[in-house]
C-alpha cells in the first residue's frame, strides 16, 4: 500500500448536506440570473473566507475535463506563495484527495505533521507548510468539477462542524455556478505550447521584479507596456490613467476587477491597476486570439502583480501621509484605518475599555454608477465619507477600505452605544443627503471589544460577519455582532454565503460600448 493511502486516523469522511436542505436550495436559487462563470469576481469571494471562516489560506481548484489534472484558479493571499495559477497532475495528489473527488465526500486532516504524505507530496507548493487542511469537493450536475480547500499553516487543528459544514454550503453554490458557466463544468483542455507558459512565468517573474524594486510611476508603466507587448498573442497595450476615456478600463476600476470584452475573434482585457482601495488607472490589451483559461488565470496574476507594483512607485514619490491616505474622501485608506485599530485594540487590552468597529456599507453603490453615471458613484462616497469624517472626528476614526465601504472605530464606546449611535449615524447620513445625488441607503455591521471578540482580527471578522447579518435583513440596518448566540453565528454563516455569492458575480463579458 502506497505510505499515503490510509484512509483512517487523521482523515474523517463527512456525510455532505442532504439534497432537500432549504439553504442549499436557496444558495442556488440565489445564483440563476448569473450565466457566467466570474472567475475573477470568484477571486474576490475566496480572499474573505480566510478572515471569515477563521483559516489562514483558501483556494478553488478545478478540474480538466479528462479528470487528468487539478488547477488553482481562485485563492486568498497571505504571507506564503501564492497558489493562484498552480496546476498538478491529478495521479500524484494524495490518496484521500483522489478518493475524495471520485466520491464527492468531503475529508478533512487535522494533523499534518503525522499525516502519511510521501516526501514528493510534502514539497509540493499546496502542501508544503500546512498544519491542517479541508477538502471539500464542489459538486455539479455533472460530477465534481473541483474543490474548496481550507488550510491552516504550522499548527494542527481540530475542525468543528460549523467550518465543515459552512465549507459544504459554500461548494454547494459554487457549483451551481459552475453549472451556468459559460465553459461548462470543468476547466478546457487547452493544448499549450511549453514555451507560452514559460513566456508567461517570465513577465509575472519581472512585473515581480518591480514589485520588489520599485521605481518612479513613469518607468514602471513603461515597463509594464514593453513586458506586455513582448507577448506574442498580444496586438497592444494602452496606460490609461483613472480619468482617461476608455470604458473597459472605467468599468474594470469599478468592478475592481479584470474586464474582458469580445470584438469579433479578438478580445481586449482591461486590467485595473490599483491597491488597498487606490484606483491609479489601468491597462488595456488587445488579445490577437482567442484567450483560454490559463491565459485568464494569467491576467489575473497580472492584476495582482502590477497593481502592488505600481502603488510602490506611487509611494516612492509621495510623501509617507500622502500614502496613508484616500485620494476620494482624504479620509485614511485601508491601511492607515486598519493600523490605527489594531493600536486601539492593543491599548484597549491595557486600559480595560471597550473599542467600537463599524463597517459602514453604501448599498448599492454598482447600480448608482450603472444608472446615474461615476461621477454621481463618486459623489456618493464623497458625501458619506465626509459626513462619516465629522461624526467620527470627535471619538474615534474612519477609513474607506472598499468602493463604497467603510470602517471606523470608537475607542471607550460599548455595545449599548454603539447600536443607538450607529441607528443615529444612517438617519442623520440618509436624510442630509444632497438633493443632486440619487437616494443613497446604508448598512452597518458592527462589533465591540473584548465583548463579541478576543482580538483585532476577531474584532474585524464579528463586525464583518454583522454586515453580512444586515445586508440580508434590509437598507439602513444596523446589527451589532452577536458571535457568542449559535443561532446568530448560524444567520450570520448563511448570510455571508448568500450575500457574497449573489453580489461577487457580474458577468466578465459584456457587448463592446460604441
Amino acid at each position: 500500500m502506497p505510505p499515503d493511502a490510509a484512509q483512517s486516523g487523521p482523515i474523517t469522511p463527512v456525510p455532505r448536506l442532504p439534497n432537500g436542505s432549504a439553504v442549499v436550495e436557496e444558495l442556488i436559487d440565489d445564483l440563476f440570473p448569473f450565466i457566467d462563470d466570474g472567475t475573477e469576481d470568484m477571486q474576490h469571494l475566496i480572499a474573505r473566507v480566510p478572515l471569515l471562516l477563521e483559516v489562514q489560506r483558501a483556494y478553488v481548484g478545478r478540474l480538466s475535463a479528462d479528470g487528468k489534472r487539478f488547477t488553482v484558479t481562485s485563492a486568498s493571499t497571505g504571507d506564503w506563495p501564492d497558489l493562484l495559477g498552480y496546476t498538478q497532475s491529478v495521479s500524484r495528489l494524495p490518496a484521500f484527495v483522489r478518493g475524495s473527488l471520485k466520491s464527492g465526500v468531503q475529508g478533512y486532516i487535522e494533523d499534518a505533521a503525522t499525516f502519511p504524505f510521501t516526501p514528493q507530496q510534502r514539497k509540493m507548493l499546496c502542501y508544503s507548510g500546512i498544519g491542517a487542511t479541508v477538502f471539500t469537493p464542489i459538486p455539479t450536475a455533472g460530477g465534481v468539477a473541483g474543490a474548496l480547500v481550507l488550510d491552516q499553516l504550522a499548527t494542527q487543528r481540530p475542525w468543528d462542524t460549523w467550518t465543515l459544514d459552512s465549507c459544504k454550503m459554500l461548494a454547494e453554490a459554487i457549483g451551481a455556478r459552475f453549472a451556468l458557466a459559460r465553459n461548462g463544468d470543468h476547466l478546457a483542455v487547452e493544448d499549450v505550447p511549453a514555451g507560452r507558459e514559460a513566456t508567461r512565468l517570465n513577465v509575472l517573474a519581472n512585473i515581480a521584479h518591480l514589485l520588489e524594486h520599485p521605481t518612479d510611476t513613469e518607468a514602471t508603466t513603461a515597463a509594464f507596456v514593453a513586458l506586455l507587448e513582448g507577448l506574442p498573442w498580444v496586438g497592444a497595450v494602452r496606460a490609461i490613467g483613472p480619468d482617461g476615456t476608455s470604458h473597459v478600463i472605467r468599468d474594470a476600476l469599478a468592478h475592481e476587477s479584470i474586464l474582458i470584452r469580445k470584438i469579433g475573434s479578438k478580445s481586449i482585457v482591461g486590467i485595473p491597476l490599483m491597491y488597498d482601495g487606490q484606483k491609479f488607472g489601468g491597462l488595456e490589451v488587445m488579445l490577437q486570439e482567442r484567450m483560454t483559461d490559463l491565459d485568464e488565470q494569467f491576467w489575473r496574476s497580472v492584476k495582482t502583480f502590477a497593481g502592488g507594483a505600481y502603488a510602490g512607485a506611487v509611494r516612492r514619490g509621495r510623501p509617507r501621509d500622502e500614502t496613508l491616505t484616500d485620494g476620494l474622501t482624504g479620509l485614511g485608506n485601508y491601511r492607515a484605518i486598519h493600523e490605527s485599530l489594531a493600536e486601539a485594540v492593543h491599548a484597549s487590552k491595557s486600559s480595560g475599555r471597550p473599542v467600537s468597529a463599524w463597517f459602514v456599507d453604501i448599498d448599492g453603490l454598482d447600480a448608482i454608477n450603472r444608472t446615474h453615471g461615476f461621477a454621481s458613484g463618486d459623489d456618493a462616497v464623497s458625501y458619506v465619507g465626509n459626513t462619516l469624517g465629522l461624526t467620527v472626528s470627535t471619538r474615534g476614526m474612519v477609513g474607506r477600505v472598499g468602493a463604497g465601504l467603510f470602517l471606523a472605530f470608537f475607542p471607550q464606546m460599548d455595545t449599548e452605544e454603539t447600536s443607538v449611535q450607529a441607528r443615529m449615524t444612517v438617519e442623520r447620513i440618509v436624510k442630509n443627503a444632497p438633493n443632486h445625488l440619487p437616494p443613497l441607503t446604508l448598512t452597518v455591521g458592527a462589533a465591540v471589544y473584548p465583548d463579541q471578540a478576543t482580538g483585532y482580527d476577531d474584532l474585524v471578522r464579528s463586525a464583518r460577519l454583522a454586515l453580512y447579518v444586515a445586508k440580508g435583513r434590509g437598507v439602513n440596518t444596523v446589527e451589532v455582532s452577536r458571535v457568542k448566540d449559535d443561532a446568530w453565528m448560524r444567520d450570520a454563516r448563511a448570510a455571508f454565503v448568500r450575500i457574497s455569492t449573489e453580489q461577487l458575480m457580474p458577468a466578465a463579458l459584456t457587448p463592446i460600448r460604441k
